[in-house]
Formats: C-alpha cells, sequence, structure tokens
C-alpha cells in the first residue's frame, strides 16, 4: 500500500513539473508562377535571460507555392508563464531572384501549462528585408507579443 501510494505521489510531481507541448504549424505561400523556391527556417524560443533559444532549423526546396511546417515542440519548462516563439524565414521567393529575410515583428505567445498552439500563415513573395539571407541574433531589440503586449525582452542580431 505504501508502495503504491509512492508511485502515485511521483506521479503527480512529474505531471506538475513537466511541460506540455507547443504545436505550431507554419504555412508560407510562394507565388505559383515561381517554379521553385528554397529557403531555411529558423524557429525560436526567446528564453529569460534574453537569449533566444534556437529550437529547429530546417533548409528546404519547394516545387510550387506552398511550404507547410508542423512542429511540437516541447521545451521542458520556463521561469516564465509563457513561451515567445519566434522565427526567421531566409527565402528566395521574389521576382528578383535575390534572398529574402522575413520575420515577424513580435512572438507568439503560448502558456507553458498546457497545450500550446500557433498557427502561422504567410505571403513570402517579395516579402522580407533583402540583401541576403537573415542575420544571426546579436544586437537589442524590443520584442512585441503578436499578441498585442510589449515585451521588454531583447533580441541580439549580428552579421
Amino acid at each position: 500500500m505504501k508502495i503504491f501510494r509512492n508511485v502515485l505521489l511521483l506521479l503527480c510531481l512529474l505531471a506538475i513539473c513537466k511541460s506540455d507541448p507547443t504545436r505550431i504549424h507554419m504555412k508560407f505561400r510562394c507565388d505559383p508562377r515561381i517554379f521553385m523556391w528554397c529557403g531555411n527556417l529558423i524557429v525560436y524560443e526567446q528564453n529569460d535571460s534574453y537569449r533566444l533559444d534556437i529550437m529547429t532549423n530546417e533548409t528546404f526546396c519547394k516545387t510550387g507555392g506552398t511550404k507547410e511546417f508542423n512542429y511540437e515542440i516541447s521545451k521542458g519548462g520556463d521561469k516564465f508563464p509563457k513561451y515567445r516563439w519566434w522565427y526567421q524565414l531566409s527565402h528566395d521567393c521574389s521576382s528578383t531572384l535575390g534572398t529574402r529575410c522575413l520575420s515577424p515583428r513580435g512572438t507568439y505567445d503560448t502558456p507553458v501549462e498546457g497545450l500550446g498552439r500557433v498557427e502561422i500563415d504567410e505571403d513570402v513573395f517579395n516579402r522580407g528585408y533583402t540583401g541576403g539571407p537573415c542575420l544571426v541574433p546579436s544586437e537589442p531589440r524590443t520584442m512585441i507579443s503578436m499578441n498585442g503586449s510589449i515585451s521588454d525582452e531583447e533580441v541580439i542580431f549580428k552579421r
């Protein structure tokens, strides 16, 4: 009986300490007249020390218009009550044939506890800044939550 009680207590503690996953669905649409386009997608989670942790980094080439990504990420907890998701997409879906960098103005926030969901649906044709692939995160920048609240954390960018 004591063993059963101890096992039950341990399971309860594990359930409390373990964070639930975040499901991220991303859809990027290129102009269908572009026969093939390529890109590199990096998904970050901004942690409490003002750094961005790379959660996934994927290079792709796509024939046709739309490229979709589905991720289920279990970060393992955070000191804050929410995760802050952000991405950078370097792509060549443009009329100028150059590489562009597309990233959101702010973060997509999900709760640490419970199942989190992020839905991103972007037209990428001729969108993003020009001049090559995305910069690696390293100068201070204020992040704005996509739900409208302002975050005082920093994101760092460097060449």
